[in-house]
This record gives structure tokens, C-alpha cells and sequence, in this order.
């Protein structure tokens, strides 16, 4: 049995048992990489996911962070398991901890530059979510879009045009952070793209007309501005990484037998 199969084999629904089992698979993954057996693979991610769905926050922060060492060194191998799973990210985009939320945005920006993936199937699995009955779910989405759309703007274009008239209806949405959300969204995307879409948008009357002139208002501000919009930073600031230290003391670590 690999060494992954065996740490998997000690999961336990007790949260602090978990933190310990979580740096043990963190330890280990900073001198092996993770094994290309499929059966081995799936389990893994299915424990990852259940641990994402934890009602403690340090163990969905931790299995974040296994998820980002795993594609650190591990990409390749990683990669197509995590897409399958992705719903289960995007979930955490409302969750109650901004720690979480932020992590996680940060993640699904990095799976989408993962071997075997790519930013359009990201965008593809993740834009169900602007429609998502949770309001930081919402924001989270459109800032994963955001980033993914300011890294690959030449190779998202289909994708991002698919989402405008879901962007649009948003700025119409019943909470003002995802108005303001979407609102900024599509002025990043003209930044980004370029003169045809406001011209799209109003000749297909997507939004009413004084919410045009609004928006088009906002873009020439961001052009003067360099063409940068603001985000929203109480629910989408990014970070450069999810949690890099121990979330609880460190006991001598578990060897398994390889």
C-alpha cells in the first residue's frame, strides 16, 4: 500500500485528530509526490472534499492547503480529480470564515493553471455559481472569474461572453455587494476585452438604460485609471497562499511503510 492509502486509512470524523492525520499528509508531501494510482487518487479527494464540508474551519483551511501542496508538486497527477470535484470548492466561496473564502479563491485560480485542466474548463464547472442561492457565493464566483479572466484574457473569451447576461442580471441582484460585485465584474471585462461588448450589451438591451449609462461611466473611469476596476474587498481580497504553518503543535510524525 502507498504511503497516501495508508494515512487515508486513519481518517477519523473527530476535527482534531483530523488536524493531526492532515499534517502528517503535508509532511510527507514535502518529500513525496502523491501516487498515480487512480483508486488511491479518488479516495484521497473524496476525503479532501469531506474534510472541505467540515463544520470546523481549521480542518477545511488545512485540506485547502493538502490541496495546494498537492498541486504544487503534484499537478499532473492531481489535476483531473480536483475538476470533478470543483462544486465542492465552490461551495466554500460562502462560507462564513473570509480566511476560507479567500483561500479558496486563491485555489480555484491556481487549479485553472494546472496541467490537464485549463482556465476555460474552470470557468465552465464554476459559473453555475453566480446563480447560487448563497450571496458569497455569488461574489466569490465572479472574483475567480476575475482572476482567471486577467491571467488567460486571449484564450477565455468565449466563456466569459457565455456569462455576461447572467453578469448583468446580477446587477440587478436583491443584495448590493453582488450588485456592486457584478457592476465592477463588467467593467474589468471591457477593460479586458475590449469596445464590442458595451455595444452588445445595449444593442441586446441586457440591462435598462440608465444602469448603461452607470456602467459606461464606471468604464471611463477605469480606463483613466489605468484600466484596472475595484473589487470588492471585504469578500474577494486574494492572498498569495492558503495557510503555510501548523494549525495545531506538531507530534513526531507517522512513517509509513512504502
Amino acid at each position: 500500500m502507498s504511503w497516501l492509502g495508508e494515512l487515508i486509512d486513519k481518517n477519523s470524523s473527530d476535527p482534531r485528530q483530523r488536524l493531526e492525520l492532515g499534517q502528517q499528509i503535508l509532511s510527507e508531501l514535502q518529500t513525496s509526490k502523491l501516487p498515480s494510482d487512480s483508486t488511491v487518487l479518488n479516495d484521497f479527494c473524496d476525503l479532501i472534499v469531506q474534510w472541505l464540508c467540515a463544520s470546523n474551519f481549521k480542518v477545511t483551511l488545512l485540506a485547502l492547503e493538502i490541496i495546494d501542496v498537492g498541486i504544487e508538486i503534484s499537478g499532473d497527477v492531481i489535476s483531473p480529480y480536483l475538476i470533478e470535484r470543483i462544486s465542492a470548492l465552490v461551495e466554500r466561496l460562502g462560507d462564513s470564515k473570509q480566511s476560507v473564502r479567500e483561500a479558496t479563491i486563491q485555489l480555484i485560480t491556481t487549479i485553472a493553471n494546472t496541467p490537464y485542466c485549463s482556465p476555460q474548463t474552470v470557468i465552465e464547472r464554476v459559473a453555475p455559481g453566480l446563480v447560487h442561492r448563497q450571496w458569497l457565493v455569488r461574489i466569490g464566483v465572479m472574483q475567480v472569474i476575475r482572476n482567471i479572466l486577467e491571467q488567460h484574457k486571449f484564450e477565455v473569451d468565449v466563456q466569459i461572453n457565455r456569462i455576461i447576461p447572467t453578469l448583468c442580471k446580477l446587477m440587478a441582484d436583491a443584495n448590493s455587494d453582488v450588485r456592486e460585485t457584478a457592476t465592477n465584474a463588467l467593467v474589468n471585462i471591457f477593460c479586458q476585452i475590449g469596445e464590442p461588448l458595451p455595444s452588445s450589451i445595449r444593442k441586446r438591451q441586457l440591462i435598462p438604460e440608465a444602469k448603461f449609462q452607470m456602467l459606461m461611466a464606471r468604464y471611463k473611469e477605469a480606463q483613466q485609471c489605468g484600466g484596472i476596476a475595484p473589487s470588492t474587498p471585504s469578500t474577494s481580497q486574494r492572498i498569495s497562499r492558503p495557510l503555510r504553518r501548523p494549525l495545531i503543535p506538531q507530534k513526531p510524525q507517522f512513517t509509513p511503510t512504502r
